[in-house]
């Protein structure tokens, strides 16, 4: 036993006991029997004051318990009429109509109540948390009494979706259920009203209890039918994600149609039940929409054509030369910033590259090259991250008859990723753990004109056309959280078409040295539409999946500035830092290259 306060006078003694917890404090009563067979509360309080108007007075800020918990007795009455303010913890039974008594309880804290509160017909007033029973435990508590519960109270109730059954709580008196009444439950789906709550007197609920924080896509529908009170859980997921961006709205109108079919997600419902805030709500969606898996895609597609830009540059300053090799050791970064539709990202890429030229006719060139790559991505508000490597090969065709310059290349290349999603719903966080891989293909066909300014400076206007091809090989994710998608394979082509200039020039430096700097900039529009693949839910796949958009920029502004020193006609140096802008979207490569021409 806790603490028993005994107050014994006549018969009608006015010695009313006051016991005082506080914040912090903690009295654990027993076993649920003492060895003579008495119960072994927290509190035991014997006698004291015998009526409303000089009652006994427990105040509780801090934790009344027992060795059994909610199977033992927090609190324990005889004879006389005590008044119970908890605004901390009280774990277990209250009973307080032991030989004759009585009382009342007014609850602002938290109560996970044992098998019975026994009031002797007063009123329990509830605007704090009242559980019935153990959490995750089927269970029922008797209130002998009535039971009020105001606009802050909440009455939690576990439910076993397998066997249909829930907690229940039997009040003997009047119940008004003001608040809420929320379901505790380990899985979720759509279902008939739950029995959670009886009463032999009227059960009502007023106008707007059932007001839940607005954003939230989960509820539970407060029944009062005569002396019964059911809950039955409602969704509207699309309602919620009204004012959302667009890939929110479809992950959204996925989890509608999984919970329309009846399916629960396993815990995956259960846990977006949980949620308290509209925020809450959409970083949820943010984080299920793998969204990161078109845009990876984008970003593979932008890279692939920045590598056909590297091998047209090759040994464009050499081409009264037969034959050439040059190699390149660059990196580049690229940034899109995320918009009321779509989140944005961040992509580098360290890369390591040779390649060649060869004059095979008069005018007519062949070139081809060869590249690796280290890739890393990182998905906004950190909801995913993407590592690893890739190769690509192109073979180019080039056609120079003096001032003008035809050419024609092809690209092929692979990468191959190891991706982390982190899955955020509430406090539940967990990582969806997939192997992605991407083929790509590019041509592109190409006509520049050189136009000297003087014997220093020439321009040469250019102009090409590209068609680029990423194939998604299609997988499913594994991790913890029952939110794990599976991708379909998919072809997304786009095109593109770019015009621009270039301006280079020389200048000779003692002992034989020459510098020429380079300067372009150009225009580039593109189609290249959605990238993403279409997913679903690995726990509950639909039929019809969703497609979150990631896309790039219609138009994209380009710049590049560099430099070429050499010495002789056979090897030279050469420096190189590319822009590209557009809206929300900012790449930028820098890259040093060595020719050697034979």
């Amino acid at each position: 036993m806790g603490i028993y306060a005994q107050s014994v006078g006549d018969k009608t003694s006015t010695s009313p006991i006051s016991i005082t917890v506080n914040k912090g404090g903690s009295v654990s009563g027993g076993p649920l029997f003492n060895g003579n067979g008495d119960v072994t509360p927290a509190l035991y309080l014997d006698h004291g004051g015998m009526s409303a108007a000089t009652p006994n007075s427990v105040i509780n800020a801090g934790t009344l318990t027992s060795v059994g918990q909610e199977q033992g007795t927090a609190i324990y009455g005889a004879y006389g009429y005590t008044q119970i303010q908890n605004t901390g913890l009280i774990v277990g039974a209250i009973k307080l109509a032991n030989n004759g008594g009585s009382g009342c309880l007014t609850n602002t804290g938290t109560i996970r109540a044992g098998s019975s509160i026994d009031l002797a017909g007063c009123r329990m007033t509830n605007n704090g948390v009242l559980e019935v029973g153990a959490r995750g435990a089927i269970a029922s508590t008797v209130l002998t009494g009535d039971y009020v519960q105001g606009h802050g109270g909440v009455l939690v109730i576990d439910t076993d979706p397998v066997t249909g059954k829930a907690d229940l709580l039997h009040v003997t008196g009047q119940a008004v259920i003001d608040g809420v009444v929320r379901l505790n439950a380990t899985t979720l789906s759509k279902s008939a009203p739950i029995e959670v709550l009886d009463a032999t007197g009227d059960v009502s609920v007023p106008f707007g209890a059932q007001m839940s924080p607005p954003g939230l896509p989960i509820t539970f529908k407060e029944i009062a039918s005569g002396h019964e009170l059911d809950l039955q859980p409602m969704a509207d997921f699309n309602g919620a994600a009204q004012g959302l961006g667009s890939n929110q709205r479809g992950v959204a109108d996925q989890l509608q149609q999984v919970w329309d079919s009846g399916a629960s997600l396993n815990h995956g419902f259960a846990q977006i039940a949980n949620l308290n805030t509209a925020a809450d709500y959409a970083t949820t969606l943010n984080s299920l929409s793998g969204q990161a898996f078109g845009d990876l895609a984008a970003v593979r597609a932008r890279n692939a054509l920045a590598f056909l830009d590297i091998m047209d540059r090759g040994c464009a300053v050499n081409l009264d030369e037969a034959r050439c090799v040059w190699g390149r050791i660059g990196d580049s970064h690229a940034d899109k910033s995320q918009t009321t539709d779509a989140l944005g990202y961040s992509a580098d890429q360290q890369a390591f590259q040779i390649g060649g030229a060869v004059r095979v006719a008069e005018n007519l060139y062949v070139a081809g090259a060869f590249g690796y790559g280290i890739d890393s991505f990182s998905g906004g508000q950190n909801t995913a991250r993407i590592t690893g490597q890739s190769t690509t090969a192109s073979l180019g065709l080039a056609y120079r008859p003096g001032a003008l310059q035809l050419s024609a290349d092809v690209e092929l290349g692979h990468a191959d990723y190891d991706s982390r999603r982190t899955i955020t719903v509430g406090d539940v966080v967990g990582d969806a753990a997939a192997h992605p891989q991407l083929w790509n293909g590019a041509v592109r066909l190409s006509a520049a004109y050189a136009i000297a300014l003087s014997d220093r400076w020439s321009v040469a206007p250019f102009a090409h056309v590209d068609l680029s091809s990423v194939r998604n090989r299609g997988f499913t994710e594994t991790g913890p959280t029952d939110f794990n998608l599976i991708l379909d394979g998919q072809t997304h082509t786009a095109s593109s078409g770019e015009v621009g200039v270039r301006l280079s020039g020389n200048a000779t430096l003692k002992q034989g040295w020459m510098i020429q700097p380079l300067l372009s900039g150009a225009v580039e529009g593109l189609d290249s539409g959605n990238w993403s693949p279409v997913a679903r839910f690995a726990a509950a796949p639909m039929p019809q999946g969703f497609r979150t958009m990631a896309a790039l920029p219609d138009v994209l502004g380009k710049l590049s500035v560099g430099v070429q020193l050499s010495k002789g006609q056979r090897w030279n140096v050469q420096l190189q830092y590319d822009a590209e802008a557009g809206e929300r979207y900012l790449a930028r490569s820098g890259g040093g290259r060595l020719v050697m021409t034979f």
